[in-house]
């Protein structure tokens, strides 16, 4: 989208409008979830193996 002139004076480097600025960080959140949550199964799969031998 296209970036507003309010929001470049405020932040003039800034690459991305608040709409794909939002949508950016909403994906990177779900990533990061999803990732902590394979882990967390990693463990859990780790801690029943160790216990079977």
């Amino acid at each position: 989208g296209e970036i507003q002139l309010g929001r470049l004076k405020v932040l003039p480097f800034t690459r991305l409008c608040v709409k794909c600025q939002e949508e950016m960080e909403r994906e990177s959140k779900m990533q990061k979830k999803f990732e902590d949550e394979r882990s967390y199964r990693k463990l859990a799969i780790t801690d029943i193996e160790e216990d079977n031998f």
